[in-house]
């Protein structure tokens, strides 16, 4: 896993949670975070810390919303 991969899986679908993407890229969260802190930083990423329907879990609802208006092809 790349953060280029990392970066288009949350452009694709907007926003993920930590959780997503540790099960999708078969990662350990931990590792996404330090990951992800790239994209956080660059603005490009945006991190919510609780759901909606928040029952207190923290990082397992943290969830990762897209915020650039970059498009897909402009990687």
């Amino acid at each position: 896993m790349t953060l280029i991969q990392l970066k288009h899986y949350i452009q694709t679908r907007q926003a993920v949670t930590l959780n997503e993407l540790s099960s999708v890229f078969a990662c350990d969260p931990k590792t996404i975070e330090l990951m992800m802190q790239h994209w956080t930083h660059t603005g490009m990423v945006d991190v919510k810390l609780s759901c909606d329907d928040c029952l207190g879990c923290m990082t397992a609802c943290q969830t990762y919303v897209w915020q650039s208006n970059e498009s897909l092809d402009h990687q």
